[in-house]
């Protein structure tokens, strides 16, 4: 389930990133931007990037002026949750993309509705790669461990 709904992220995030390009406001991208630069992997205070990460993705959602992507809000909060609990934070040693998330902030600062969609993409990829990594060990390790 964890996989199938980083799949639907990877669906609506992006297009919200670009519609958030064309239709943020300025108080809006201020937010985005702030909330990215405020993350910061492999710090203790994992609730304060927690927070970060949820009005990031909130505030995109939101800028889009799109009354159904708003909607999604609690579904994405749902999904970073879920991610944050199971400790999907990192892959391999590599912690949650910060960069990734500046990349998509400095995009929607810049209007540039294409390469916000492109930075969210590939921001999501490493997401669902993550997700799909961490469950196909933790399926192992189950396996492994009733065998």
């Amino acid at each position: 389930m964890f996989a199938e709904t980083t799949e639907l992220r990877c669906i609506i995030e992006p297009a919200a990133a670009a519609l958030a390009a064309e239709r943020a406001t300025e108080a809006q991208i201020a937010q985005i931007l702030t909330s990215a630069h405020a993350m910061h992997p492999g710090e203790d205070d994992l609730q304060a990037m927690f927070a970060a990460d949820c009005l990031f993705h909130a505030t995109v959602l939101d800028a889009t002026g799109n009354m159904m992507m708003r909607q999604m809000q609690n579904i994405i909060l749902t999904m970073l949750r879920i991610s944050y609990e199971f400790g999907v934070l990192m892959v391999d040693g590599e912690p949650v993309s910060r960069e990734g998330h500046i990349h998509v902030a400095e995009a929607i600062r810049d209007r540039n509705a294409t390469a916000a969609e492109q930075a969210m993409q590939t921001m999501l990829k490493f997401n669902r790669r993550t997700a799909v990594e961490y469950w196909t060990r933790a399926t192992a390790e189950t396996a492994n461990r009733t065998s």
